[in-house]
This record gives C-alpha cells, sequence and structure tokens, in this order.
C-alpha cells in the first residue's frame, strides 16, 4: 500500500478497493476503476478527466469509477 502523502490510488482491483473500503484502512484516496472494454488510452483520459474535475474531493475518500451504457433495444 503506497505510503506517500497525497497520492491518489488507482486500481482496477477489487480485493485492493475492499481492504481500503470494508477494513477501513488509513489511505489518502482510492480511484477503483470499473471501465471495461475501454482502450488503455480511453481509460486514463477518464481518470485525468476525473482528478481535474473533482481534484481534492477525492482526497482520503473511496470513487469507483462505472461506465454504463444503456441499451433500449430500440428497433429501426
Amino acid at each position: 500500500m503506497s505510503t506517500l502523502e497525497g497520492e491518489i490510488i488507482v486500481t482496477d482491483d477489487k480485493d485492493f478497493g475492499e481492504l481500503v473500503f470494508r477494513k477501513s484502512l488509513s489511505n489518502c484516496g482510492v480511484m477503483l476503476l470499473r471501465l471495461h472494454g475501454l482502450s488503455g488510452d480511453a481509460r486514463a483520459q477518464i481518470v485525468l478527466n476525473v482528478i481535474v474535475e473533482y481534484g481534492t474531493l477525492l482526497e482520503k475518500n473511496f470513487c469507483v469509477l462505472r461506465l454504463t451504457v444503456f441499451d433500449y433495444g430500440i428497433k429501426r
């Protein structure tokens, strides 16, 4: 686990997220990625956008980034 102050941990490892969230382990912030099916570049851009937009709100918090796509089955 990172011990550097001010570092936000970005991971797609649910087990690591559980260690921090459920076990209430001290952390500087964790961003759990649930962005399946996207390229590494797309995932990196989303993470960057979230950090730019929410910056200090991420510190000492746990967040989950999810890609949600709705398919309503509309026939053409």
